[in-house]
């Protein structure tokens, strides 16, 4: 199977959290004794937030296992859910480019805006559902820096492109436009310019 760069930049991510979370369990395991009741607290709340960011990232790669089996086949679906995933961890973190540009590539190699704008307003067969990831869109946070910023409102737009009614003719143009809109967030959070 060929490598997918975006479940690639996922899974970084959640290595990321792992080694993160198992860093500050074993803060909490290893504090001397006599540590004072605060700090043994602060210690708790780190190493339960860490945990917190794991549960997250190893969610964020359940759509891409079927059965126990990972799929990496080319789904539109499955595309736009690891690009806002990235893209919300680009808003993030300190570095956001590796993400952000992970992203944005995944974006435009659809080079069919149009394709995309029907992927993202209908995740079922014959039905309307909501995309799992539409809730991440809600607690969306980091630094105010312009990349990050840039890489959150490319999750926003994103989300705005999902929800858009599937009309007609016009609701299709204007969802791909804001697919276009999204990819040029998801360049400039990766330092491409917009």
């Amino acid at each position: 199977m060929a490598p997918d760069p975006v479940y690639d930049r996922l899974e970084e991510a959640y290595q990321d959290a792992e080694a993160l979370s198992y860093a500050a369990w074993e803060r909490l395991d290893n504090a001397p004794k006599g540590t004072p009741p605060a700090v043994m607290r602060q210690l708790r709340a780190d190493a339960e937030r860490r945990a917190a960011d794991l549960k997250a990232a190893r969610a964020e790669l359940e759509p891409y296992w079927i059965d126990g089996e990972l799929h990496l086949y080319d789904s539109d679906n499955l595309r736009i859910h690891g690009v806002v995933v990235l893209l919300a961890h680009a808003g993030r973190v300190a570095d956001p480019a590796p993400f952000a540009q992970t992203a944005a590539d995944a974006l435009c190699s659809a080079n069919d805006w149009l394709w995309l704008s029907d992927a993202i307003r209908n995740y079922g067969s014959g039905r309307r559902r909501e995309p799992v990831w539409l809730p991440l869109i809600s607690a969306l946070d980091g630094p105010d820096a312009p990349q990050q910023a840039s890489a959150r409102e490319a999750c926003r737009t994103l989300a705005k492109a999902a929800k858009m009614p599937c009309d007609g003719d016009e609701d299709w143009t204007a969802c791909a436009d804001l697919i276009e809109e999204a990819a040029a967030l998801a360049r400039a959070a990766a330092g491409n310019g917009s």
